[in-house]
This record gives C-alpha cells, structure tokens and sequence, in this order.
C-alpha cells in the first residue's frame, strides 16, 4: 500500500535518498528492498555513503495514519482492515520542492487467525491490534456462567448459615 502511495513521487527516478518520520517507519525497509528490486538506487538518510547520496534528490515521507482492525467472520477467520495515509515531498538537491501529495488507502482481506497472530509484530503496535474473540458464545455463556455461580454461591452461603444458626 505504501509503495502505491509513493510510485508518483519516484517513478521517474532512477536513483534517490529517501527519508521515513512518523509512526510506522518500518516501512521504509520494505520501500527501500522493493525499489532496489526494480533496479532503483535508493539511499537511506542518514546514509553510510552520504558522499555519493549527497546529490541525489530527498524523497521524504510521514506516515499520517497506520491503522490495522480484525472483525470475526467464523471461528478460525478474521476480516482483516488496513488504513494507510502518508504525505511525502520530493526534493531536489538545491531543496526545491519536485513533487508533494498525500493519499489515504484502505483495503480489506480475509485471513485464518493464525495468520494474523503470524503477521503481528509487538516491535509495531500498527501491526498487533487485538483480535476478536474465537467465540460469540463466550459472550453469552460467560455470563451466564458468572450470574450462575455467583447466585449458588449466594444461596448455599444464606442456606448453610441459617442451617447453622438454627442448629445452634
């Protein structure tokens, strides 16, 4: 999704710096493997080599908005909701600004629960929002369970002790 929201700003680059703020920064590893891919020289700011990266053009960018939810569908499926918003500038080495927008996408999938216990990194929490529960029987059993025990706990409680008092 991201690399959707960037593909105007480098399209026409063959190689460039590119700098990542904000929440989900993580991203910007993946950006950067999936560009070289393509035969793209990309650089990350700070670079290592800052000799040679110095005067290439600055693709900086913010993740506005990383967002990721989880709606049962059955017991061992989950709807899977991601929303991504970033805003990036493209500069040139003298700092004039080339290209600036912004988008926000969403897309939805379907997925097992294991996938997405597999998918989660704690590191992110974007990408580790609690799952719903395996059950909608938990929300009505558990309930009941708990008004159940707790009404028998109560009447044995009055029960023995009247038996008791009267005993006594």
């Amino acid at each position: 999704m991201a690399a959707q929201c960037l593909a105007g700003a480098v399209d026409e680059s063959s190689s460039f710096r590119v700098q990542a703020d904000g929440q989900a920064t993580f991203l910007s590893t993946e950006l950067v493997h999936r560009w070289s891919a393509t035969g793209k020289k990309v650089y990350r700011v700070p670079s290592p080599d800052s000799n040679t990266a110095a005067n290439l053009p600055l693709l900086s960018y913010t993740v506005d908005k990383a967002e990721l939810s989880y709606q049962r569908l059955s017991r061992k499926s989950l709807q899977r909701f991601v929303i991504l918003g970033i805003t990036y500038w493209f500069t040139a080495t003298d700092g004039q600004v080339l290209k600036t927008d912004s988008c926000l996408t969403q897309e939805d999938d379907e997925l097992s629960r294991t996938d997405a216990r597999r998918f989660a990194d704690l590191r992110f929490p974007e990408t580790s929002p609690p799952l719903p529960a395996a059950s909608r029987w938990r929300k009505v059993v558990e309930p009941i369970v708990l008004v159940g025990a707790s009404a028998v706990g109560t009447y044995l409680l009055f029960n023995l002790r009247s038996r008791r008092a009267g005993s006594g």
